[in-house]
């Protein structure tokens, strides 16, 4: 009779031990609340910075959590972040020939339709416009549209090859040029490029002023107030952040016009002419617009297809450097969770702050680049009766520090967080599954996987297997009995 009753506590003591454990480890899970913070994007559209869940396993109440910063440009569809207004020379001059024969207009034409197209290939958001520009003191008459900003690069080279079509005009109002290419841009804080393709001597500009050509007496106080306000117009392009290009080609001795005689008839001429250029442009060395090329005709097509192509690029595509990224912890997450860092960041270093942030720095990312780091936080005790039903925030914020390409120094904060939940688990409920991925759309946690009838087929199969004992236990005592 005691054999019995010790096998029947024993057997009790079994099931109660299994199914206090079963219950036990799956009365809780976590849950979450919010995948992902919002996307931050930096000042001029100059990459983002995100933070989000990528990983959850329920159970064990642990979350991976990713910081990703990526330097390009807004994912919105159809957004467009740079945006270059090509304005092209068709005075008169245009139409004159090099030493070796061509004409300058179809050598800038066909230069600027290669820029344009390179362009298209190192952004994939931007739109590119055309304006030219003759002899007039009106705007209206002088600086032409021949086509709007378009994202589409056949429009804009079309536009360019008809340009060729287009008969050269007298005058050269450059300042019309530049204020009818500045009524382009959008009044977005896009980058804004505009590259002026020129070969002449401004003769009039947009008040009513008119000059006419450089003879032998020189540059006359026409011509000065005339470069004067070009200037100022340049001037003020930039500060209203426009990045300036320009290109003066056509100051040789050895062009000819459009009868074949030498262009300019003295060296004094030709010198006034230098003198003129340099009011509006400067020098290449310090120029007004913030980058100028001074070129001989035949060196045009280099210059405008390498270097202004490499000046766009660069104003368009800008590294971030000196990048520090502090995470900050609340006080839930530093009095809860245990952290663990998942591997080393793809870039960059990381180091434990005083015990309620992480610092991630990067010394330089390039446009088109990105890094991420990764973390884990897991929860030490998953029945903590306080934290039932209780949105946790993963992190207080997030700040991030950097320069941009003028080592200006910028900042970004993201003020929301990905959140978690610790939840109980109905009796009867389904558990969820070990791991498991966030939905796309950021918001909640994905249906667990079900696991119903688990517990109840392994305490079925438990007591068959203690009634089974009992009986051939019992059966076996009888048959010593009879024995």
């Amino acid at each position: 009779m005691k054999m019995k009753i010790k096998f029947f506590i024993l057997l009790f003591l079994i099931i109660t031990l299994f199914f206090s454990n079963v219950y036990a480890a799956n009365s809780t899970r976590l849950e979450i609340v919010n995948a992902a913070s919002q996307t931050v994007y930096f000042e001029n559209d100059n990459g983002y910075i995100s933070k989000k869940i990528v990983s959850i396993d329920p159970e064990n109440g642990e979350v991976t959590i990713e910081l990703k910063i990526d330097n390009s440009s807004n994912e919105v569809e159809d957004y467009v972040s740079n945006e270059v207004v090509l304005v092209l020379d068709n005075s008169l001059s245009m139409s004159y020939t090099s030493q070796d024969g061509q004409m300058r207009k179809e050598i800038i034409v066909n230069s600027a339709t290669k820029l344009a197209e390179k362009i298209f290939e190192v952004s994939d958001s931007v739109k590119v416009g055309l304006v030219d520009f003759h002899g007039s003191d009106t705007t209206r008459y002088a600086g032409v549209i021949r086509q709007q900003l378009t994202s589409d690069k056949n429009r804009i080279a079309t536009a360019l090859q008809n340009e060729l079509r287009i008969d050269t005009e007298s005058g050269t109002n450059i300042e019309a040029g530049l204020v009818v290419g500045e009524s382009l841009f959008s009044d977005l804080n896009n980058n804004k490029v505009l590259i002026l393709l020129t070969d002449g001597v401004p003769t009039d500009d947009v008040h009513g002023n008119f000059a006419g050509n450089i003879e032998e007496d020189g540059v006359t106080e026409e011509h000065r107030i005339i470069c004067d306000n070009t200037k100022k117009t340049i001037e003020r392009l930039k500060s209203s952040g426009i990045y300036t290009i320009a290109l003066m080609t056509g100051m040789n001795m050895e062009d000819h016009d459009e009868n074949g005689d030498p262009l300019f008839a003295s060296q004094d001429i030709f010198d006034a002419s230098m003198e003129a250029i340099k009011l509006v442009f400067g020098t290449e060395e310090d120029p007004t617009t913030d980058k100028y090329y001074l070129v001989d005709t035949t060196d045009i097509d280099k210059v405008i297809t390498d270097d202004i192509l490499k000046d766009v690029s660069e104003h368009m595509r800008k590294p971030l450097k000196n990048i520090k990224v502090v995470d900050s912890f609340p006080d839930d997450v530093l009095s809860n969770f245990a952290f663990t860092m998942d591997g080393d960041p793809s870039k960059g270093q990381y180091t434990k702050g005083q015990n309620s942030n992480i610092e991630w720095t990067i010394d330089e990312l390039q446009p088109g680049e990105s890094a991420t780091l990764r973390y884990k936080l897991k929860l030490t005790d998953m029945n903590d009766e306080s934290l039932i039903d209780k949105v946790i925030s993963t992190n207080r914020n997030v700040m991030i520090t950097y320069e941009d390409d003028e080592n200006n120094s910028k900042s970004a904060e993201v003020t929301t967080s990905p959140s978690v939940s610790l939840k109980r688990i109905p009796a009867e409920s389904p558990t969820p599954s070990s791991s498991q991925t966030p939905n796309p759309d950021n918001t909640t946690s994905n249906e667990p996987l079900p696991k119903t009838g688990f517990t109840k087929v392994v305490g079925a199969f438990i007591i068959s297997f203690a009634t089974i004992s009992l009986t051939i236990y019992l059966r076996s005592k009888k048959f010593k009995d009879i024995q």
